[in-house]
């Protein structure tokens, strides 16, 4: 029997919540983890579905074959090869297709899912905090990224790796808190620093 054969399957809300608290323990949110989560388990669906009205059709036999014309029309032909080595796109078509209207609809309602989410944790409009934060300058960075460093991130010493690791780190705030995201992450960064002062005083260093 194969390794893992018998491991539990996670639910769907099992899934999400695992991942989400990947994210949350390097920082992110709970709400926002838990909606790019969300996002990501419902895209992966889609595509196991996609994949699922593949597979359905592979072993029936072909009923018939058709080409696109210039006109982007679809027509029947029996002569498939002889159109696609003309460099017209052929498709064929089976008898039946089991399960083909049940996986169309799943795939519109996980396509629906994921616009919901989209709208609801990734803003459509470029607002002013989201501004503020991803056209923050290199030298706008530096204590930031200093905060990060001696909290254990790996940055490089590159302006440009500061810049993107700060913005990386203050993104997760604005989407969560909109205009008053520079209160929490003052917290965090003040969190930070109180643990960097923890560590020096049960070395010995202060």
């Amino acid at each position: 029997m194969a390794q893992g054969q018998n491991k539990p399957v996670r639910s769907r809300d099992e899934q999400i919540d695992s991942m989400a608290s990947d994210w949350n323990a390097v920082g992110m949110g709970r709400d926002l983890a838990l909606g790019w989560a969300a996002t990501m388990v419902s895209e992966a669906e889609a595509r196991g579905a996609a994949e699922q009205r593949r597979k359905d059709a592979e072993g029936q036999e072909v009923a018939w074959w058709q080409f696109q014309n210039n006109n982007g029309e679809w027509c029947n032909t029996v002569a498939p090869k002889w159109y696609h080595e003309r460099g017209f796109k052929t498709r064929p078509l089976y008898a039946h297709a089991p399960n083909v209207a049940a996986l169309e609809a799943r795939i519109a309602e996980l396509e629906a899912e994921n616009g919901h989410l989209r709208s609801r944790y990734l803003p459509e409009n470029l607002t002013d905090p989201l501004r503020e934060v991803l056209g923050r300058m290199c030298f706008e960075c530096i204590t930031i990224a200093r905060a990060l460093r001696t909290d254990g991130m790996e940055i490089r010493n590159r302006a440009e790796d500061e810049q993107a690791a700060v913005i990386f780190f203050l993104l997760p705030f604005v989407l969560a808190h909109g205009s008053d995201w520079r209160k929490h992450a003052a917290e965090e960064i003040g969190g930070m620093a109180e643990r960097h002062r923890a560590a020096l005083t049960r070395e010995g260093g202060v």
